[in-house]
């Protein structure tokens, strides 16, 4: 990679970090049908696990999905 060979690897870190944080699946639709219907795509994925659908165009900090994921575990 371009960070590793610049040995800017506290950049690289900061990069991989969040894929460490949670399992993540992608689905690609095959038709653009809206958003429930990718949600819906993941659906043999996740067998009834709780689970949050984040779209690209939207970051939020930390501190938000931890809250979403605790009132999810209280309810």
């Amino acid at each position: 990679m371009l960070l590793q060979k610049k040995n800017k690897t506290e950049l690289l870190e900061l990069i991989n970090k969040p894929k460490n944080l949670a399992n993540m699946t992608f689905i690609k639709q095959k038709e653009q049908l809206g958003r429930a219907h990718a949600a819906c795509q993941a659906e043999a994925r996740v067998n009834e696990e709780f689970f949050l659908v984040s779209l690209g165009d939207n970051f939020f900090q930390p501190e938000f999905y931890k809250e979403i994921i605790q009132l999810h575990l209280d309810t």
